[in-house]
């Protein structure tokens, strides 16, 4: 699971980097973006992080339970997955 989000990271990171005029184009039309900025404040990035922590937390403690370990395994990769995007927002 790991390597699949590093290989996601990678990719969003290339198109970032191949399609830049494009996207930055597209920030500039898209007004939505600027009216809705409640998911870039600080309050909604903490709480994200918090929950976040609590989910990896919840993913350490029941790592002896066999029967859930697939429910784990997606779990993991969605966390993980939330924690790159917010790298990479901060990033790039």
């Amino acid at each position: 699971m790991t390597l699949f989000v590093v290989v996601l990271a990678l990719w969003n990171i290339g198109l970032s980097i191949l399609m830049k005029d494009q996207f930055s184009q597209l920030r500039r039309t898209e007004s939505w973006l600027r009216q809705n900025q409640l998911l870039h404040s600080p309050h909604f990035l903490v709480l994200d992080n918090i929950g976040v922590a609590t989910g990896f937390w919840i993913i350490y403690a029941t790592r002896e339970k066999a029967q859930y370990y697939h429910l784990r395994v997606i779990c993991y990769g969605m966390l993980l997955g939330g924690v790159t995007g917010e790298l990479l927002h901060f990033l790039l």
